[in-house]
């Protein structure tokens, strides 16, 4: 599993998706159907958002398990800053449909 701070043209979002959706375009197809058709997205250390968020992304974590293709887990851009530094950014994707 891994996951991502999803910059949009509406607001930050921190989502949760399998590893190998990253690989095979399952992100950009995932938001797309959202309504999402461009954005900048940064990967997260899951780690640290088990820790921020607790019981939460343990039931995002089993539902990406379980085969979910993608959870969002914080679509509030206030609450989503405040948990996530950016110092902790890992990787870039942008997609612009």
């Amino acid at each position: 599993m891994t996951a991502f701070l999803v910059f949009t043209e509406y607001e930050p979002l921190i989502v949760a998706l399998p590893e190998e959706a990253v690989l095979n375009g399952g992100l950009v197809e995932s938001l797309s159907r959202k309504g999402i058709d461009k954005f900048i997205a940064h990967e997260i250390d899951v780690d640290r958002l088990r820790n921020a968020y607790g019981v939460p992304f343990e039931v995002i974590e089993a539902d990406i398990t379980n085969g979910r293709d993608l959870r969002v887990l914080d679509s509030k851009g206030s609450h989503a800053f405040a948990n996530v530094q950016f110092a902790d950014l890992g990787r870039c994707i942008r997609y612009e449909a």
